[in-house]
């Protein structure tokens, strides 16, 4: 009965480095698991950020630049874009996995 009990009180660690904030990578490949990757070759293998996206994240329709074909929501399939571009909106593609790969 001497030992008291610890909870209620945090952890143990030094509190001033849980509130600095680590530095961001500038090319975004660390985000969602995003590698980067040689991309197509009619873009000269340029490198490319890329990023699989699970089966129950694909929430919404796309058409995929390598076949045209439809991407429907509920397919597992991969987003690209060049690396130099930072990333934005309208730069990003949705590829069949099996598109990507034939690239």
């Amino acid at each position: 009965m001497g030992r008291k009990s610890r909870r209620g009180r945090g952890s143990s660690r030094n509190s001033k480095a849980q509130q600095t904030p680590r530095a961001l990578p500038r090319d975004a490949a660390a985000f969602f698991g995003a590698e980067t990757v040689e991309g197509p070759s009619w873009d000269f293998g340029r490198p490319y950020i890329l990023r699989r996206v699970g089966a129950a994240g694909a929430t919404k329709n796309y058409v995929c630049p390598g076949c045209n074909g439809t991407i429907f929501s509920g397919m597992s399939h991969i987003v690209a874009w060049p690396q130099e571009g930072g990333g934005r909106v309208d730069e990003r593609r949705h590829w069949h996995t099996r598109c990507w790969d034939r690239r």
